[in-house]
């Protein structure tokens, strides 16, 4: 089979050459020929071995329908009798390269066919584009679908409208579903905070899969700091490290909505991992505004929150003392920086990074940081990205992808951005790689099996089942 060298997959060619053999051999016995002829062996195949192999080349194929192969099945069949093994061999290869040919034109021609001509009304002229947010009205996550919608259009030919619509729920599942089941003409796009391959993973009732959603780009990596008051027993992270198995060591408390969740299996990682003297309290609601509402009140003592931003102008004063920095007096003290180091954090309206605070993947191991890693995907460059509905057509899917690529080199775009969500910075991905990251995250679905299982073995995951197909 070496000398097979067509577009048409291996994966085809292997069974369709196994099939054909085998069939030669078995009609070769009944024809009569004056001469011995080179015959292939069944090898040991039965009926339904053969037709598995039939139906495997069925299914790998992807340039051909299922009618198409079978098709070429039945031809090779019925010119098999008496073939040597490399007879059978030209004959595959022959008819192999005609039908991937054919279907590759084919498909060039539609491809060709789709795109917009010369001359041609712009594809957007006229039209209106629903700019899902799948967060509530007011918050980051709104504010960040209302900024692209406002601006997104001046980028696209024909200079559609937009308008923002919310669709809230489900742990923001409802607006990626409303997307995901969307009339695929690329007058619907989703400009999402929380839909990632974590959520796809761990969130009960998800319907999509990020590897068949497409994405127009992404817009952040988020920045996030672990806060702790400043009357719990420890300031930084470093003073509270190796303290949880001495049970004379002072405890503090961290909060997390609930217990099936990555922020909970990061929380546990932590506090084994590094033997935090910590204790959780579950049943707390996340994001920004309840976690500063809970350190306020005293529910708790720590909490990590994407609010570098925004704490200043939410809550001044609360990061620095009569010093002007977060020294030992302030309210709220930095109990460690949780963000990627692939995002430098700039000053945040009242104070800079602190010096002595540790960047967390500083103090893991590499296995360690691996695993950070793997929990802190939802604040990745996956953390606020965009997509439209899945099977929308290559050109009009260029045209969005193309206009979000302007849009946030755009100053106009960015200044806008800046005013409205106070300071966080726009950290852009292309949809093209926003995609490799999908398939990179959701790639190892086993080993993110086991992480889960060592640190949350009272859930189940069903979306990562799913992946495993169990």
């Amino acid at each position: 089979m070496r000398r097979l060298r067509t577009s048409f997959p291996l994966g085809v060619l292997l069974p369709l050459a196994m099939v054909l053999i085998w069939v030669a051999a078995a009609c070769s016995g009944a024809a009569e020929a004056p001469a011995p002829v080179q015959q292939a062996a069944p090898a040991g195949l039965s009926a339904a071995e053969v037709q598995k192999l039939v139906d495997a080349a069925k299914s790998e194929s992807t340039g051909l329908s299922e009618a198409e192969i079978q098709k070429l099945v039945d031809a090779a069949k019925s010119e098999s009798t008496g073939l040597s093994e490399d007879q059978i061999q030209k004959l595959v290869e022959k008819r192999v390269a005609a039908a991937s040919a054919a279907a590759e034109a084919a498909a060039a021609a539609a491809a060709a066919a789709s795109m917009p001509k010369p001359g041609d009304k712009p594809y957007y002229k006229g039209k209106t584009i629903r700019v899902i947010a799948n967060h509530p009205p007011g918050g980051g996550a709104d504010l960040n679908a209302r900024v692209v919608a406002r601006n997104i259009g001046r980028f696209i030919p024909g200079n559609p409208k937009t308008v923002v619509l919310n669709k809230v729920g489900g742990a923001s599942l409802v607006g990626a579903h409303f997307v995901w089941n969307a009339e695929p003409d690329g007058t619907t796009i989703g400009v999402f905070t929380g839909i990632n391959p974590i959520s796809q993973m761990v969130r009960e009732g998800v319907q999509f899969n990020l590897l068949d959603f497409p994405s127009l780009g992404g817009l952040q990596i988020r920045p996030v700091m672990w806060y702790i008051r400043g009357d719990a027993p420890y300031a930084r992270i470093k003073d509270a490290i190796g303290k949880g198995s001495d049970p004379n060591a002072p405890r503090f408390t961290n909060g997390q909505d609930k217990i099936c969740s990555a922020q909970t299996a990061r929380g546990r990682f932590l506090r084994d991992d590094l033997d935090l003297p910590m204790d959780i309290k579950y049943g707390l609601p996340g994001g920004r505004v309840p976690s500063m509402q809970q350190l306020e009140r005293g529910d708790i003592q720590a909490r990590g929150a994407g609010m570098w931003y925004t704490l200043a102008r939410d809550r001044p004063g609360w990061q620095v003392d009569e010093s002007g920095g977060n020294g030992p007096n302030s309210f709220m003290q930095i109990f460690f920086n949780a963000t990627l180091p692939e995002l430098q954090l700039r000053h945040n309206g009242e104070i800079d990074v602190p010096e002595d605070v540790d960047q967390i993947i500083d103090l893991l191991t590499p296995e360690q940081e691996k695993i950070w890693r793997l929990f802190s995907i939802p604040n990745s460059p996956l953390y606020r990205a965009s997509f439209t509905a899945p099977g929308t057509p290559d050109n009009i899917l260029k045209i969005l992808r193309d206009a979000m690529n302007q849009m946030v080199q755009d100053p106009e775009f960015l200044a806008d951005y800046d005013k409205i969500l106070s300071g966080d910075e726009v950290t852009p991905t292309p949809g093209v790689e926003m995609m490799k990251l999908y398939e990179a995250a959701l790639g190892d679905a086993k080993a993110t099996e086991a992480v889960f299982a060592k640190y949350l073995p009272e859930c189940e995951f069903p979306g990562i089942q799913k992946l495993l197909g169990k």
